[in-house]
């Protein structure tokens, strides 16, 4: 399947996921939400399994680019280099993904101050 006629075929839907995803991060700067830190390496982790999927799809659909084993693994196989670049990115997303959802879910609460809110230590 070739890329061109897959978006010429497929424009509309392509073009309405990207307004989505758009419209979805123009809402979450205009609220100015904050996110705690393993929410965010969670998006990374789902970053990068977006991407390494998308490098794994690209090496299947595109004919020139397909790993052909019997090449050998190098600088001149390009599909090697997109599946092992893929694989990478899916096994980092999947891996840290899964430890980020569990200190999302079972991660430890804030710590308490040492002192009331309203009295400040002196330090001398």
């Amino acid at each position: 399947m070739d890329l061109q006629t897959f978006f010429s075929e497929n424009k509309e839907i392509v073009g309405v996921v990207i307004a989505g995803f758009f419209g979805i991060v123009a809402a979450l700067i205009k609220s100015k939400m904050k996110f705690s830190p393993p929410v965010l390496w969670l998006f990374a982790s789902l970053f990068c399994l977006m991407v390494g999927w998308g490098l794994l799809l690209v090496e299947r659909l595109e004919p020139r680019l397909h790993f052909y084993p019997e090449d050998g693994i190098g600088m001149e196989n390009k599909g090697s280099l997109l599946a092992m670049g893929g694989c990478l990115l899916v096994a980092t997303g999947a891996i840290w993904g899964i430890i980020n959802l569990l200190r999302l879910f079972v991660g430890s609460p804030k710590p308490l101050p040492d002192a009331a809110p309203g009295k400040k230590k002196n330090k001398w």
